[in-house]
């Protein structure tokens, strides 16, 4: 569940010294996140930020069922007003419009969605749930998945539409779940031991079973690190699990046991935070195991914690301008994949596709806002001085085939770490700056000075 965004709300500054955005201006970045999320180190005069990047959001079940915000420092902000429909909240997760979703046990079964300060805005009922809702995550596109403990995974809109139900074979008893920088879904499977073991399973956005990885202890709940890497908590036996991609155990240590361990998060600082059924509190710990500290949660002895999750930033992906026609017909498309990171090594890809194979092409990009003016026969869609990234190839059909089977991609993320040769600039590592690009590539049917591809521009915000 642990697919966040800031909802929001103050406007993003271009670097660390440079200017807001005047109001007016159109793209989501407005809403994206408050740089004194990060630039402070209190959290003084946020009382219009409710949620910012780093923010834990707690559920709780049984008779006191509310959700909880938390700033990193253990400051609560604020407890859920309730919710008209039912109790017992299982699972919280945040939309991009920063709406808190939850949902409910109580039969029938249903959703509540809270805006950011935790006043109910609708709720809706889940009839199709058959069993009782576990974990609850959102996909990069809006739409929320619920795992059904009787073996499913529901899919809805916010506003309460059932897509689709996902029921792979291997399913038994789905609880905890998280969706990846790939817009994949991972879900715990405590299985039916001793018959069936637990183990995790990633689907790809369509509900396709990828992988199934075997497990020796009952999970509670997962998150997928940047480096994908698992860290999964191991219900009955008090430990925070390091796995690599594939399952391969890395490390583990102990964390405070109080009933069962069904809540985990990780920080963008790489550091986790851990609760469980019956816990009094919420425990804060360094990736080998170190306690950082400990925060109280509210009302703790008349509500069991079950699941919790950490704001993050996307550093919302905003297409904009208009591509060029390439000489065979075809519009390059723009679009990303992952999160911006002002310190990760990978994990943000920005993408051309329906561009010509087998064609070198290179990412535009600058930090002066963006551009629409005449340019090789297309539109220059990022405003002077602009920068260039590595070269890529568009690869697709081998020649001497033509068509617009390519695909231009780099990791900004690595680029800007200088991971991927070039002379990317430092304000790429800086949180907070506003990107704007567009894929450029060679484009031989058309004459010189014309003979390139442009696809349309793509703004992005760095996180932290």
């Amino acid at each position: 569940m642990k697919t966040t965004q800031p909802p929001f709300v103050l406007i993003a500054h271009r670097s660390l010294g440079g200017l807001a955005r005047p109001a007016g201006h159109a793209s989501s970045l407005l809403r994206t996140f408050a740089l004194a999320s990060f630039l402070s180190t209190s959290f003084a005069g946020l009382a219009e930020a409710q949620l910012v990047p780093g923010d834990i959001l707690l559920n709780t079940f049984g008779p006191a069922s509310r959700i909880h915000n938390y700033h990193p420092d253990g400051s609560h902000v604020w407890t859920s007003t309730g919710g008209v429909g039912g109790v017992d909240y299982t699972g919280c997760a945040v939309t991009r419009q920063g709406h808190v979703i939850s949902a409910w046990r109580s039969p029938p079964s249903g959703v509540n969605v809270f805006d950011s300060n935790g006043v109910q805005i609708h709720s809706f009922t889940t009839p199709q749930i058959i069993y009782a809702p576990a974990d609850i995550s959102v996909f990069f596109d809006g739409t929320l998945a619920i795992c059904d403990e009787l073996g499913s995974v529901n899919l809805y809109t916010e506003a309460g539409l059932l897509i689709t139900v996902l029921q792979p074979p291997a399913f038994v008893h789905p609880f905890g779940s998280h969706i990846d920088r790939y817009d994949q879904l991972f879900v715990c499977d405590q299985g039916s031991p001793p018959t069936i073991s637990p183990c995790i399973h990633k689907l790809n956005r369509s509900g396709q079973l990828l992988a199934t990885i075997p497990l020796a202890f009952t999970p509670g709940d997962l998150v997928v690190a940047l480096d994908d890497t698992l860290w999964v908590s191991d219900q009955n036996n008090f430990k925070a699990v390091h796995l690599d991609a594939t399952g391969v155990f890395l490390s583990e240590f102990p964390v405070a046991s109080f009933g069962q361990f069904t809540a985990i998060g990780l920080a963008a600082d790489g550091t986790l935070y851990a609760t469980g059924k019956t816990a009094p509190i919420i425990s804060h710990y360094s990736s080998t195991g170190t306690l950082l500290g400990n925060f109280a949660i509210p009302g703790a002895f008349s509500a069991e914690p079950m699941f919790l999750t950490i704001v993050k930033c996307w550093g919302d992906a905003t297409p904009y301008c208009t591509a060029k026609v390439n000489s065979i017909g075809c519009t390059p498309t723009i679009g990303a994949t992952g999160w911006t990171s002002a310190t990760a090594s990978s994990g943000f890809t920005v993408r051309a596709s329906n561009v010509r194979n087998q064609k070198v092409g290179l990412l535009l990009y600058g930090v002066s806002g963006r551009n629409n003016v005449a340019f090789q026969g297309g539109t220059l869609c990022v405003q002077p001085p602009v920068r260039r990234s590595s070269s890529a190839n568009s690869g697709g059909t081998p020649l001497p085939v033509s068509d617009c089977s390519g695909v231009y991609a780099i990791d900004m993320n690595a680029f800007a770490q200088g991971l991927l040769g070039g002379n990317p600039l430092l304000s790429l590592k800086t949180p907070g700056t506003v990107v704007d690009s567009q894929w450029w590539g060679r484009d031989p049917g058309f004459p010189a000075p014309n003979n390139s591809t442009l696809s349309n521009g793509l703004e992005y915000l760095i996180c932290p």
